[in-house]
């Protein structure tokens, strides 16, 4: 990151690197909290979102330095400890101190600092205190920051909603369609790779084109609706196919043209429903992560240390939950063609110690060592790289062993 390089440069001293340092242990601090299991969903997406956007706060800030500001550390250390109150101040669900904290943040620091991150929760703030016009302005304002960021689609529909309490129906088709454009860009972009592709792959299975996936676009408001138990039915075969946005968009286009209360509270739920449905899938994805990150590691570890047969097997357990990747089958090989070379090594110090021995029983013995070591490999590696070679080295081992005279053991 910015903040982790300009650490590592040697440019700063004194009470900025303390500054900095500080900033790296808000990120673990951060960090620390979205893997916290008792934190709401919602609570993890803002946590994120500001951990994301973080390092503009640190480019700003830390590029001032270089324009001579004397009050340069003093400045930085308020910005931040306001920002940590202000997210404080959400995660224990105070919103009254989270308006109240980020209108006097605006004023001390002008309207630039109010980044994203922190437009966020206060957005969440004011329309939790009923002030949904506010909220909605808010909103609007860093809507377009957002965009492309993981929580553009969440604000959206925040906003959907927040327009729909308001009365406002026009505003919610606005931002309605704003998500809509949103997914027509991905399609396309989408679309365009599975073009690029198919000039090098001839054969692209028709399961997978973009067309297939069910795309939703804006127009569709202007055909005629599916009944709403179609609509949660087609909601729920996108949940198990973890199409989270798209149902998502769905539920919302509903929501829009629902009339009766009972409609809306049914499209209500199933909106949570996708919350929940995604936010177990995220964590799964983690802890799958997590769990391959620490593989890789400890195999790394055991490779260093030599322990070849460890780290394969460590490996090989990522296979078995179906979590391997690129990264792992590369570590394996490595693995696996560092134990193979090893044990050839050895398998050729007993060949030439048996080339040196007269005895006839003590050669055959350093011969058929030789020659068991090597059957084990093939046996256990059969499509490795190295597959001749060790077959040409058994071919040696058999010759010799061909040459002793009947009876030499």
């Amino acid at each position: 990151s910015y903040l982790k390089s300009l650490l590592e440069s040697g440019e700063l001293e004194g009470s900025d690197r303390e500054l900095a340092l500080d900033l790296l242990t808000n990120y673990q601090a951060i960090r620390d909290a979205v893997q916290e299991p008792a934190n709401r969903a919602e609570r993890e997406k803002v946590i994120r979102l500001l951990f994301a956007n973080r390092s503009m706060v640190e480019k700003r800030y830390f590029s001032e330095k270089k324009k001579g500001t004397k009050e340069y550390p003093h400045v930085v250390n308020q910005f931040i400890a306001s920002q940590k109150e202000i997210v404080n101040k959400y995660l224990s669900g105070d919103y009254r101190g989270v308006i109240d904290l980020t209108i006097r943040l605006e004023k001390k620091f002008g309207p630039d600092s109010l980044t994203p991150e922190i437009g966020v929760l206060f957005a969440r703030s004011l329309a939790s205190k009923g002030m949904v016009k506010d909220a909605i302005a808010i909103g609007e304002k860093i809507s377009k920051d957002l965009q492309g960021k993981p929580d553009f689609l969440s604000l959206q529909g925040n906003l959907i909603r927040w327009y729909l309490d308001a009365g406002d129906n026009q505003g919610a088709r606005m931002s309605y369609k704003r998500l809509v454009n949103y997914f027509n860009e991905k399609e396309k972009a989408l679309r365009i790779a599975k073009e690029n592709i198919s000039a090098h792959e001839k054969e692209i299975s028709a399961s997978t084109s973009v067309e297939e996936e069910g795309r939703i676009s804006y127009s569709n408001e202007k055909t005629k609706p599916n009944s709403l138990k179609d609509i949660l039915d087609e909601v729920n075969t996108l949940i198990e196919a973890h199409q989270f946005d798209r149902a998502k968009l769905l539920l919302i286009q509903q929501r829009i043209r629902a009339q009766e209360d009972s409609d809306k509270s049914l499209i209500d739920s199933a909106l949570k429903s996708v919350d929940l449905a995604e936010e177990k899938f995220q964590k799964q994805m983690q802890a799958s992560t997590d769990l391959k990150a620490q593989i890789i590691k400890d195999a790394s570890d055991l490779i260093e240390r030599e322990n070849y047969e460890a780290a394969i097997a460590k490996l090989d357990s990522l296979s078995k939950v179906g979590v391997q990747g690129p990264e792992t089958k590369k570590l394996r090989a490595l693995a696996v063609e560092k134990l193979i070379n090893r044990d050839r090594n050895r398998a050729a110090k007993l060949y030439l110690l048996a080339k040196h021995t007269r005895e006839p029983s003590k050669k055959e013995e350093l011969l058929l060592s030789s020659y068991q070591i090597l059957k084990a490999l093939l046996e256990k590696f059969p499509s490795t790289p190295l597959t001749d070679k060790i077959r040409d080295h058994i071919k040696k081992i058999e010759d010799e062993l061909d040459k002793l005279p009947d009876g030499s053991g």
